[in-house]
């Protein structure tokens, strides 16, 4: 069986899939989540969430 690549939507669950964790955890590297950016705005239950990198390269979520 073939799977037809539809765009990079496809790539993404491609890799989610080799690595997700058996515990079931999702796993979603940093540099795919802010794609060249220093911070993300996530929206979590109807409130926004900022993940910001540091100049150390460390992660801090604020609200």
């Amino acid at each position: 069986m073939v799977m037809e690549n539809k765009g990079p939507l496809d790539a993404i669950a491609q890799d989610e899939a080799k690595d997700r964790l058996p515990q079931g955890k999702r796993r979603i590297k940093s540099s795919f989540l802010f794609q060249g950016r220093r911070e993300v705005v996530i929206v979590h239950e109807e409130e926004e969430y900022i993940l910001r990198i540091t100049r150390n390269g460390k992660l801090i979520l604020t609200k």
